[in-house]
């Protein structure tokens, strides 16, 4: 009976110390993950022309909001892009001057 105990108090410390390892290398793994990406040389597709004003930017859910406004026909509208790719998902017309 003492060997069995023994048998059995061993092989447990050596499952905890395994799982106590699996779970650490399992945290770290998951904190060193970074989403990080280099913004500073995001290149729009399509960029922002030269008869356009930004009037404001947001970014939310790794997409980049611009408030752009048409300075020949006066039209603003909102384009979202990716800032991943760069790629322009959408575009918004927010309103058109009728003259």
């Amino acid at each position: 009976m003492n060997k069995t105990l023994k048998f059995i108090v061993v092989s447990l410390g050596i499952l905890i110390i395994i799982l106590l390892i699996f779970t650490i290398f399992a945290l770290t793994s998951k904190y060193k993950k970074s989403d990080h990406v280099d913004y500073q040389n995001l290149i729009l597709k399509p960029l922002v022309t030269e008869n356009y004003q930004i009037v404001s930017f947001q970014i939310n859910n790794k997409e980049l909001y611009l408030n752009i406004k048409d300075l020949n026909t006066n039209i603003s509208e909102i384009r979202v892009y990716n800032l991943k790719t760069g790629q322009q998902i959408s575009t918004i017309k927010l309103n058109k001057n009728d003259q």
